[in-house]
């Protein structure tokens, strides 16, 4: 009589609290043991005689077992340890290393394996958020036992657990545990993992600390890295969650159902569905409601999850459970991130462009027409000529270059010259008219590039004489007869 009372006095206390997490075990997944095939490069466990090579950058410690193990060379590296057990022999031979040889064993694992990496812990349900892969004040966390290797960097903020491990077996109180972690194998690290010293109350079963955004947000400067983008056409943003999340999410009211029940009767409803989804139930940080959540194991596709999130909807609502809403993620995003992003940028532009062009005879423009403006636009360009089709002026104008030379013969035709005298004959005298004939034929220019060869000539004689008047001592007859001075320009002072 006595146990009925019980167990129905700790029924209704399960079905009203959220504390259902009270003996969750955690256990600390890494495994830094010599032996272990997967902790080497092509999974080959180093055989005698052979050369052992870690990473630069290890930050962790490797347990090299039992026995006795014959090396002829290790590459340590720059960080991290190696960790002998007590019955352990580790001997170097003197066996001259051959490069022909193919004896040289990797170390692959790299660390250092954190305490708030969701990846180090045992999880259920990959539906969980990484918040809650973290052991909490609820939890009890198991680590390997004394037989077996420990590398771990403890959180920078505090965190609080039920109780702590070694094995399956022994139980570390609360002194021994303080005692190994002010020891070496933690000197890098902080001692911030402590004993919550109750059950705690159903306030505490959320595993929600005050320091929830600090722990929320270093545990998502690991995770973040590994976050996949682009999967589902609408993720959603869950509690405790680092990347955008993929699949549905079910919220229920929590006045009809607590966390167990609605755990139970998920189970219950979704038991075909265990190779194919996992669901996770959790009670919302606000406490406002309780939730489903749900991914699809293989490669997402939207409608696994959409199944089984309409047969628990309508398995709960026959149970008279209140549904407050129930969200899927949407179609997936299939092709590269980067197609999915620029696809609709260059993609929607194109489309206008080619309305446009459809409906360009509508508007009068016949495709001939705008071929041939696209024509002479791309000829302009490549050219280097900006097409003025609106400014003409009345007068055209032609350039030539040639050079003036007095055997030559060159003018522009139609251009006719007083007297009769070709343009080359013109350019000894002094006044030439550019301007336009009386005739208007057309213009004359004088050509940059090249000067008149006679009036070049001229140039070059009347600097030769200057040269002469000046370097010389001539006399007043002399000076008469210069063709540079005249004797009328010449005013002689007899005194």
């Amino acid at each position: 009589m006595h146990l009925v009372v019980f167990m129905s006095i700790f029924g209704l206390l399960i079905n009203n609290c959220t504390c259902w997490r009270i003996g969750f075990n955690k256990y600390w997944l890494p495994n830094l043991e010599w032996l272990t095939n997967d902790n080497w490069i092509n999974g080959n466990i180093p055989k005698a005689d052979s050369r052992i090579s870690f990473p630069l950058e290890m930050y962790h410690s490797v347990g090299l077992g039992f026995g006795n193990l014959e090396l002829t060379g290790i590459e340590l590296p720059y960080d991290g340890s190696l960790i002998l057990a007590r019955n352990g022999n580790l001997t170097m031979n003197n066996v001259k290393y051959d490069k022909n040889k193919n004896n040289i064993y990797t170390w692959k694992l790299k660390g250092p394996f954190y305490w708030m990496d969701p990846n180090n812990w045992n999880n259920s349900s990959e539906a969980t958020p990484h918040f809650e892969r973290i052991p909490c004040a609820t939890d009890t966390v198991i680590l390997p036992d004394i037989n077996h290797t420990l590398s771990v960097r403890l959180p920078n903020n505090n965190v609080e657990v039920m109780e702590i491990k070694r094995g399956n077996k022994e139980i570390l109180d609360e002194w021994s545990w303080q005692s190994l972690i002010n020891g070496r194998e933690f000197r890098y690290s902080r001692t911030s993992v402590r004993y919550s010293g109750s059950y705690g109350s159903c306030m505490d079963c959320l595993c929600k600390p005050d320091n929830v955004e600090e722990l929320v947000e270093e545990i998502c400067s690991i995770q973040s890295s590994r976050c996949k983008i682009g999967i589902c056409e609408y993720p959603l943003k869950i509690e405790g969650h680092c990347c955008d999340f993929c699949g549905g999410r079910i919220s229920v009211s929590a006045d009809t159902a607590s966390v167990s029940m609605l755990t139970q009767l998920a189970n219950e409803a979704l038991e075909n569905y265990h190779e194919s989804i996992s669901w996770h139930v959790r009670a919302s940080w606000h406490r406002r409601d309780y939730q489903v959540l749900f991914v699809e194991n293989e490669i997402y596709s939207g409608i696994k999850s959409q199944e089984a999130m309409d047969k628990l909807t309508e398995f709960l609502i026959a149970k008279g459970i209140v549904v407050i809403d129930s969200v899927n993620t949407g179609a997936p995003l299939t092709g590269s991130t980067a197609g999915n992003i620029l696809g609709p940028m260059f993609g929607i532009p194109i489309i206008i462009l080619l309305l446009i062009i459809i409906s360009l005879p509508y508007f009068g423009y016949s495709y001939t027409r705008v071929l041939l403006i696209w024509r002479e636009a791309c000829g302009s360009v490549r050219d280097g000529i900006s097409p003025d089709v609106t400014s003409q002026s009345n007068e055209s104008f032609g350039f030539a270059r040639f050079e003036n030379v007095v055997e030559g013969n060159v003018e522009f035709a139609g251009a006719m010259c007083n007297d009769n005298k070709p343009l080359y004959q013109q350019d000894d005298e002094d006044n030439v008219d550019n301007d336009m004939n009386e005739d208007g034929n057309g213009k004359r220019f004088e050509n940059p590039l090249y000067g008149s060869t006679s009036k070049i000539l001229s140039i070059a004689k009347m600097e030769n004489e200057e040269e002469k008047i000046i370097d010389t001592t001539l006399s007043l007859s002399v000076l008469k007869e210069s063709e540079v001075y005249p004797a009328d320009e010449i005013n002689i002072n007899d005194e």
